[in-house]
């Protein structure tokens, strides 16, 4: 038999600290989409395309790093919010 009690105590841990998973979560799903949108349309970087290839794929990389890093350290996440907010900016910009 399912033992309730465990099954909602492990549901409630995954979503404890949800703000930086939901920001994790949402930094790879931008990166994922630009980087489709580029693949969709290569001739939009007027100039050199496989640095925009390199920029989103290093981001894509460095958002799954920080997506796992924020599910396994509330810690870690709190201490590089700023820091990867200014990365985030100077990505998107």
């Amino acid at each position: 038999m399912l033992n309730l009690d465990r099954l909602t105590e492990a549901a409630r841990s995954a979503y404890q600290y949800s703000s930086g998973r939901m920001i994790a979560l949402t930094r790879v799903v931008l990166a994922f989409v630009f980087l489709f949108a580029l693949w969709i349309d290569p001739d939009q970087p007027a100039r050199v395309v496989i640095v925009g290839y390199i920029l989103l794929g290093g981001y894509f990389l460095l958002a799954i790093a920080m997506l796992a890093l924020s599910w396994r350290s509330w810690w870690w996440d709190h201490r590089l919010a700023w820091p990867l907010m200014a990365v985030d900016i100077c990505a998107f910009l």
